[in-house]
């Protein structure tokens, strides 16, 4: 803490010191520019003055002029118009040019008239655009970024002055969002608590359909630390199941096989199919391990989540695949040692074809035509689970 504060005391007077500093140079852009203006007319007087009176000379004051010889154009041209009025726009126009030259000549005489050379006010300038340059070398910036700087010392300095009023209102802002966030951290916990044994007898009660009799889903809210909280909540959320009956419930990542976790899964959505929100869901092989009226259980399951999502399923069974509303043919083929993959979707008569050589093997006879024909026209009316 000593050596904190001692480090901002030390800061704090380097601002003051750069902030008189820069205020004693008391410099605004306009002057900047100002300056740059001045010093160069001023360290070019003699140049200036050259040039303006050899233009005069040669505008007015030498025997063969532009402004003598443009006058005995234009009164040349005013005698002529006189024979020809298509010459009156030409006269209006050299008329015209020599108001511009009288004017430009009497601008030039004034302009010399002010035109001193003043040693002392150059050596004024100079003096002012060297300091100005020496600060801006000193806080390594242009001199037009000095008032930039100024005012980012001004805001540094009343930060730095102002910090424990700062900090206060810090502490005081984090203090009251602390509140807030264990308010609806707890609110929340509560509403966790009530789903999460609703939905566990739910998933439970699905995984008994599903081929899994004496399973059970349980979901673990496990109380964090205050420090270790954060956006998730107040708990660690663990899905835990037990596929068999008797077994203490593990952690569903540690003792799901893989067709079991894609049951579970498929439970999981059917008991949340209310609040879900994902388009598409694929399940690979879902019905590993099962047959018979469970196989068409998960068939049935899986129409229920087709009503308003997508759903991809690769199945070998029969029943399953004859839940489906769209049908589509993985083949695999190898020519030349290469391995290929094909997919084709199956029209009505090709799919009832497919769906017969699953129930049937190699030998597709009527009676198995007639029940895959039975399957289909039975998964179109709507399965209860």
């Amino acid at each position: 803490m000593t050596a904190a504060a001692d480090e901002r005391a030390s800061r704090l007077d380097l601002l003051r010191y750069q902030l008189n500093e820069l205020n004693g140079l008391n410099l605004t852009l306009e002057e900047l520019t100002s300056l740059e203006q001045d010093h160069k007319r001023m360290s070019h007087l003699e140049q200036l003055h050259d040039s303006c009176s050899d233009i005069i000379n040669g505008l007015d004051e030498e025997q063969h002029s532009l402004r003598g010889q443009l006058s005995r154009y234009v009164e040349s041209l005013n005698q002529a118009k006189q024979l020809d009025e298509a010459l009156t726009e030409p006269t209006e126009m050299l008329d015209s040019a020599l108001i511009q030259v009288d004017e430009s000549i009497a601008y030039l005489r004034n302009y010399l008239s002010d035109l001193e050379i003043d040693p002392a006010g150059l050596q004024r300038l100079e003096e002012r655009m060297s300091a100005v340059h020496d600060v801006a070398r000193k806080y390594r910036v242009k001199p037009e970024k000095l008032m930039e700087k100024l005012l980012g010392i001004e805001k540094e300095l009343d930060q730095l002055e102002n910090a424990d009023v700062v900090l206060a209102d810090l502490a005081s802002l984090v203090e009251k969002q602390r509140e807030t966030y264990l308010q609806l951290s707890n609110h929340l916990s509560s509403q966790r608590q009530t789903t999460a044994k609703r939905l566990g007898k739910e998933i439970s009660l699905a995984m008994q359909k599903l081929g899994m009799p004496g399973g059970k889903f349980a979901i673990s809210l496990n109380a964090l630390e205050i420090e270790q909280a954060g956006a998730n909540g107040l708990e660690q959320i663990e899905f835990q199941v037990s596929a068999n009956p008797g077994m203490p419930l593990q952690p569903l990542s540690k003792v799901a096989s893989g067709g079991e976790l894609s049951r579970i899964s498929l439970a999981i959505q059917v008991a949340t199919i209310r609040c879900g929100s994902t388009p598409t869901l694929v399940f690979d092989e879902v019905d590993v391990g099962i047959g018979g009226g469970v196989a068409e259980i998960v068939g049935q399951m899986l129409r229920i989540l087709a009503a308003d999502r997508q759903i991809l399923c690769v199945t070998h069974l029969p029943q399953v695949a004859a839940q489906a509303m769209h049908h589509f043919q993985v083949q695999k083929t190898t020519q030349k040692q290469m391995t290929r993959t094909a997919i084709a979707r199956l029209r009505d008569e090709e799919r009832i074809h497919e769906i017969a050589r699953m129930l049937g093997g190699v030998q597709i006879t009527e009676q198995t035509l007639a029940h895959a024909q039975e399957m289909v026209n039975l998964a179109s009316i709507n399965p209860s689970c």
